[in-house]
């Protein structure tokens, strides 16, 4: 099982969105706990976006994360809507 690191600016997002949204918050604890238990199950981006993966959350939503294999860290670095999601 893997450990989790959550970015600041993620961590900023993740507080004002599911504060707002009690059925992301259960929807985002549900999808962390599955990453951890296998994060190379999703998908990885290409390009610009190498190195990390992403996954939907309630079908609006990106929750993107990097995957660190020699100390097993999931690192979540962004969770917006999918209009933000590939911009950065």
């Amino acid at each position: 099982m893997y450990s989790l690191e959550v970015k600041q600016s993620c961590q900023k997002e993740i507080k004002k969105l599911c504060g707002k949204n009690p059925v992301l918050r259960e929807a985002l604890e549900k999808k962390i706990t599955e990453i951890l238990e296998n994060p190379n199950h999703y998908k990885p981006l290409r390009h610009d976006l190498a190195g990390e993966r992403r996954v939907h959350l309630l079908n609006c939503f990106v929750l993107k994360f990097e995957i660190n294999e020699a100390p097993k860290i999931v690192t979540l670095i962004f969770l917006g809507h999918h209009d933000e999601a590939y911009r950065r």
